[in-house]
């Protein structure tokens, strides 16, 4: 019989600003909350996408002259 173990966690860098994040979201994959994740990583990312403040007129400009 195969004795089919999980592979050992992968280690990754992640900037310092983000690891408590990173830990909650990884607790809430452990503990199998997949909802709660989901919601955790929208969060996230709608909080990237809510402070990137880029003036994008200038090369709408360019592209369309």
């Amino acid at each position: 019989m195969a004795d089919h173990k999980t592979p050992p966690s992968e280690m990754i860098r992640v900037p310092t600003a983000l690891i408590p994040v990173v830990r909650e979201l990884s607790r809430l994959h452990r503990q199998g909350h997949t909802i709660a994740l989901q919601q955790g990583l929208e969060e996230l990312i709608s909080k990237f996408d809510s402070n990137i403040d880029i003036d994008v007129a200038p090369a709408v400009n360019r592209f369309c002259s």
